[in-house]
């Protein structure tokens, strides 16, 4: 499928520039609050100088504008423990944080704007699809929101039973950054 040149233009030409500039600013605002997160969500335990985790989040965030799948996840996990000798399990947990907080956000917003406009949405396509992905997305938030909660009471429960259990292999790996991510989502 090929863009409509013309169109396109057109559509540019009457443009409001003040909105465009208004939503410039909102996403340059948004930008470094995502590396915020970041930096925020490895606390308590795992507490690092801001400034270097917020850049290792920006460049994460650029790898995932040129690697698929979410690339730049994996690149953030790896340069936490390079740079800043966060255990792994931390680090996937952060950036999991961080992603999670993310999803919810947007799709708060996506369903803000479904809400405010209905009635767009209904005749782009039909008011039970409307309502149906209205219902979806409310779903994914509540869903969203109690396994962030039982994470949260497991990593507790977790980590009052046996805080120094340590054994190797990807079962512990796995469960360690459940913890971690229980851990971070409670603090």
């Amino acid at each position: 499928m090929q863009a409509d040149v013309g169109r396109v233009r057109a559509e540019l030409a009457g443009a409001s520039l003040s909105w465009l500039l208004v939503a410039t600013l909102i996403k340059a605002a948004s930008l470094p609050l995502h590396e915020v997160r970041l930096w925020i969500s490895m606390m308590p335990d795992h507490k690092r100088p801001a400034w270097p985790v917020i850049g290792i989040g920006y460049t994460s965030g650029l790898a995932n504008a040129v690697l698929p799948a979410r690339g730049g996840d994996v690149v953030a996990v790896a340069l936490l423990k390079k740079e800043q000798d966060v255990p792994i399990p931390a680090a996937v947990a952060a950036v999991g944080v961080t992603a999670l907080l993310e999803a919810l956000v947007f799709a708060l917003f996506l369903m803000g704007v479904m809400v405010m406009g209905a009635a767009q949405w209904e005749e782009l396509i039909g008011p039970e699809k409307a309502q149906k992905a209205l219902y979806i997305l409310g779903g994914c938030c509540v869903f969203a929101v109690v396994v962030a909660i039982v994470a949260i009471r497991m990593a507790r429960k977790r980590r009052k039973e046996d805080p120094d259990r340590a054994r190797g292999g990807f079962r512990n790996l796995v469960r360690k950054t459940l913890e971690e991510t229980g851990a971070s989502l409670g603090a």
